[in-house]
């Protein structure tokens, strides 16, 4: 290392403050695997920054001057001398001795620009991950000629790379991403990275994703959408409010009053000119205030519903409910419950708003529901992805 660099190191300044002791702190514990007993010798700084506050004793100062010293010293800011004699581990010195025999400089090169070299590793690896997981994987190359999304440019490709197409190993390529022929495996491999190993059913946004680091093929995002919608588990778990419900203002009063108190009645049935003109101005200011009304609802009703969609409902759809916690007690580890459950059959159409489900008994509560709190049953899926068994039937299985 550089002289004005260790002097920086050996002059550094006494700390005075916890920000003082973190900053030296976290250098010395950078270099602490090549200095012996690190965590003994650090102790007493550690015991400065306990509590919150700011204690400096004579065991830290103690520790402060050996830790400056131990990071100067050799070996732990000595560059390598290439002059001496490395000493390699046997699996080193194999590769080192199988690559003598060849002619060649050592140049650095940054992965943003050794894309070739980058795709070429991935393609190959993903091929192997592919025949190990999925069953009879070979035999998915021989879709690729009839496909309707691939068959042009698989044709194409047969003199060389077109386009960002290519193949390899008898599988097509887009870039590093391999393309997925029209067969049942799209259906696997999304449930893979939606619900599989590692996956905890991901929303759409991330299982899209991971999908497009390793995979291609038209319409992806549609295919993933139709798939996510018949999801089971993601709907009990993670059902909410919809945005299904058009705003309905209040009615608005479109008659007189049937009956009016005013004090300037001469006899019944006859009313003085003062009380005749202060009827008629009520009048005028109910028609006023009615038309006011109507035309701020409709104006509301204009900028609310953008947000809205209409949906309705028939009698003897199925539909998820979500199971809101101000209507469905969660009780003990709420958290944990499901936020739906379902499917239910629709019995009645009360309004565009409102339905009478045929509910379970045993959740004890009214059986009719707004329709924010309703989503339409699609159908299931299968929420555990099996690509041992694929067997690429023809056409996706949406």
């Amino acid at each position: 290392m550089h002289p004005s660099k260790v002097e920086a190191i050996i002059s550094w300044p006494t700390p005075f403050t916890i920000h003082d002791i973190r900053s030296f702190h976290g250098l010395a514990s950078f270099y602490r695997r090549f200095i012996l007993n690190f965590s003994s010798i650090i102790v007493p700084l550690t015991e400065c920054m306990k509590g919150g506050r700011f204690t400096w004793t004579s065991e830290a100062v103690k520790a402060f001057d050996i830790l400056k010293a131990k990071v100067t010293e050799a070996p732990v800011l000595a560059l390598p001398n290439f002059d001496e004699v490395f000493q390699l581990k046997p699996r080193h010195a194999k590769w080192v001795e199988f690559i003598q025999a060849f002619s060649f400089v050592v140049r650095h090169k940054v992965g943003s620009d050794n894309r070739v070299a980058d795709a070429l590793s991935r393609r190959h690896s993903l091929i192997t991950t592919m025949q190990i997981r999925v069953h009879g994987f070979d035999s998915f190359r021989g879709l690729y000629c009839d496909d309707p999304d691939f068959r042009k440019i698989w044709s194409k490709c047969d003199n060389g790379p077109f386009q960002q197409f290519s193949k390899l190993n008898g599988y097509l390529f887009k870039g590093a991403w391999l393309c997925i022929s029209f067969c049942s495996l799209c259906e696997a491999i999304i449930l893979e990275g939606h619900a599989g190993g590692l996956a905890g059913h991901f929303a759409r946004d991330k299982t899209l994703a991971l999908l497009r680091e390793q995979f291609y093929w038209p319409k992806m995002e549609r295919v993933v959408n139709r798939l996510l919608e018949r999801c089971c588990t993601c709907y009990i778990a993670k059902t909410h409010s919809s945005n299904a419900s058009l705003y309905t203002p209040l009615s608005v009063p479109v008659a007189l009053w049937e009956d009016i108190c005013l004090d300037f009645v001469l006899e019944v049935g006859q009313f003085s000119k003062e009380g005749a003109d202060q009827f008629e101005q009520i009048k005028e200011l109910h028609r006023s205030v009615q038309e006011q009304i109507v035309r701020h609802n409709k104006q509301y009703k204009k900028h609310v519903d953008k947000r809205r969609k209409h949906v309705l409902y028939r009698e003897g759809d199925l539909v998820w409910i979500h199971l809101r916690k101000e209507r469905f007690s969660a009780g003990s580890f709420g958290k944990l419950k499901p936020r739906g459950d379902g499917p239910f059959r629709v019995l009645t159409k009360i309004n565009d708003n409102a339905y009478k489900i045929e509910l379970l008994g045993h959740y004890n509560v009214s059986a009719t529901f707004n329709v924010v709190d309703l989503s339409t049953y699609k159908g299931d899926s299968d929420d555990e992805p099996d690509t041992g068994r694929v067997f690429f039937k023809e056409g996706r299985m949406m």
